[in-house]
């Protein structure tokens, strides 16, 4: 009979009365499982059987593939935030003199000295932070389902924040993609807050978070910083 192999391909002949090559006979190869391109699980199958002027017959041997995939990452998530507010300087003006009264003979003259005094005090408002939130699938293989993104002040006060992907959600990130979103919000004052970014994911790849500070230092505009003084007799 002939021995054949799938996929191998044939193994060679058998018979009962060759005392050169006895039976039981056994046939040994090698076969190579894999590659595979992809994770999973797999069978791989192999079939001998042989074949004569009438018999046949055949049996098969199934070899179990585990091609683990790479543990995924959760999304890498970054955000800033930039404030800005303006602060108002609010004068007061306020004039002395070393005399309130002179008695003069004709043609007399006398100097009177006055003192001007100009002084001002800071109001500050139109606060407001503003920035940009990256989104990263460090998964070269594997989308994400982004399912939201939610952006959230602490502190008192309800602050809205004014949030802006350019996509609808639930939206795929593909592997080694970035999505980008621009945000922004008035605050009610100048206290110092902390601004959270949570992304939420269904499937096999996992969400992120990230947190930045808000706080205010100089002031990003000013209204009357500078006056100019004058007097009417003085110039």
């Amino acid at each position: 009979v002939g021995v054949t192999d799938n996929p191998y391909g044939g193994l060679g002949f058998a018979c009962t009365d060759d005392p050169n090559d006895p039976l039981p006979k056994t046939f040994s190869y090698s076969l190579q499982v894999g590659p595979y391109a992809d994770p999973g699980q797999y069978t791989f199958t192999n079939v001998a059987s042989f074949a004569g002027n009438a018999a046949t017959g055949s049996d098969s041997w199934k070899v179990t593939v585990n091609v683990p995939g790479q543990a995924t990452q959760p999304l890498a998530v970054t955000k800033t935030a930039e404030t800005s507010y303006t602060r108002t300087w609010n004068w007061t003006i306020a004039k002395s003199a070393d005399r309130s009264q002179v008695t003069l003979a004709t043609g007399q003259a006398i100097p009177v000295n006055y003192n001007v005094t100009v002084d001002a005090t800071p109001s500050d408002s139109d606060w407001m932070v503003e920035g940009k939130i990256t989104i990263y699938n460090p998964n070269l293989n594997t989308a994400a389902t982004i399912t939201g993104v939610a952006d959230e002040i602490s502190g008192p006060g309800n602050v809205n924040v004014d949030l802006d992907c350019g996509v609808t959600f639930p939206y795929q990130l593909a592997g080694n993609g970035t999505l980008e979103c621009d945000y922004s919000a008035s605050l009610p004052d100048g206290a110092d807050r902390v601004n959270t970014v949570t992304v939420t994911t269904d499937g096999v790849v996992p969400g992120g978070t990230d947190a930045a500070n808000i706080q205010f230092g100089t002031p990003s505009s000013g209204v009357d910083a500078a006056i100019n003084v004058s007097d009417d007799k003085h110039g």
